[in-house]
């Protein structure tokens, strides 16, 4: 993320992301539209930048940006860039759409944007690569960002380690203004109806999502300078701490609920150095992944992992025995970006020695069916 100065005769500060496409993009910094926070003995809110209900939905999304761009307090700086590059991409896709703007028809779009890519035609839309399940969780992130503000909603504090600590929340304010006698909260816009997002909780859904993109998905993480991981197994505390890097699976889709399976032995939980509590809204995609410690040797430790710390992607053929893998890099989408090419080293051993292990392990398996 990258914010200039225009020029020196007052103008807006820009602040520049890469676009979907890799092309640069800019936005204007518009103070006018910062989240003002207020803080009154127990009460805590956060007071957006109000918007027409009536807007149409490009507005709304143009508006929203604005207020991204400003950085509110409870988004992470590292987050702001992609958030804007797929709000971005939003826009674009609602400017593009030419039916009426009728309640079903912006149920439908706003539905078919959040899934774009999912679905396989016998056209030249099959040669082309499906979004990841970290294309479609801050796709779906920033739609539930967006519904929140409109609507308004909490920011919620949580503390893994210590349960005597009360939860803290923060409330957000509507964006919606109301006109005449209306109650603000009970406002439902035309574009963005409150109704839009329910698909994201229906359960045929979510199993769809878990079996398509997320289950099995093999990713390597790494622990942020300002966070942690702290494992708590058989009465023994292990800390994984900035820099750490570990190659796991994903388990399932992350607004699905359920524990864990029988297979897990214990699980790793994420924390704040910076903040002491994980600061972010209850729905900020949160991971639930599995490592195996020795392959095939149904030892699993359990993880929970913030989606941003996610770095690489790794691609092999399923249901198969192949050696055969790629290694795709998570983009950030900030406008300069470094290459860390000791990370991209460190990654590609992991990887590799991890699908020797996998081979190794399975031809033994094998061996002993003859």
């Amino acid at each position: 993320m990258v914010v200039d100065n225009a020029s020196d005769d007052g103008e807006d500060f820009k602040m520049k992301y890469l676009g979907q496409d890799g092309s640069v993009k800019e936005i204007s910094v518009d103070s006018s539209l910062s989240v003002r926070y207020e803080s009154r003995d127990d009460r805590h809110v956060h007071l957006t930048p109000a918007i027409d209900n009536d807007s149409d939905l490009p507005s709304i999304i143009q508006h929203f940006m604005g207020v991204v761009a400003t950085a509110p307090r409870y988004l992470d700086p590292q987050s702001i860039p992609w958030i804007l590059s797929t709000l971005d991409a939003f826009h674009t896709y609602s400017c593009s759409d030419k039916q009426p703007e009728d309640g079903y028809h912006m149920l439908r779009s706003i539905h078919d944007f959040a899934i774009s890519g999912t679905r396989w035609r016998r056209s030249e839309e099959a040669t082309l690569s499906r979004p990841t399940f970290v294309d479609l969780s801050r796709r779906f992130f920033c739609l539930r960002l967006l519904h929140t503000h409109l609507y308004g909603g909490w920011v919620e504090t949580h503390k893994f380690f210590d349960q005597r600590r009360q939860e803290d929340s923060e409330g957000i304010t509507p964006m919606l203004s109301a006109k005449g006698d209306s109650d603000r909260y009970e406002l439902s816009c035309r574009s963005f109806p409150q109704r839009a997002l329910g698909f994201l909780g229906e359960k045929s859904f979510k199993t769809d999502m878990t079996q398509q993109f997320f289950k099995g998905s093999e990713v390597v993480f790494v622990v942020p300078d300002d966070g942690l991981l702290s494992l708590n197994a058989g009465g023994q505390k292990t800390v994984y701490g900035k820099g750490t890097a570990i190659i796991c699976e994903i388990e399932r889709f992350y607004l699905s609920q359920g524990g864990w399976g029988y297979d897990v032995r214990s699980v790793a939980l994420p924390e704040s150095l910076t903040k002491g509590i994980n600061y972010e809204f209850d729905f900020t995609p949160l991971l639930m992944c599995k490592q195996s410690v020795g392959a095939y040797s149904g030892v699993n430790i359990g993880m929970y992992v913030p989606l941003d710390w996610i770095t690489h992607i790794v691609k092999r053929p399923r249901a198969q025995l192949s050696d055969e893998y790629s290694i795709q890099k998570v983009e950030s989408y900030h406008y300069q970006q470094s290459n860390d090419a000791m990370l991209d080293m460190v990654v590609e051993d992991m990887v590799s020695s991890k699908i020797r292990r996998d081979m190794d392990a399975a031809r033994e398996i094998f061996s002993r069916l003859r």
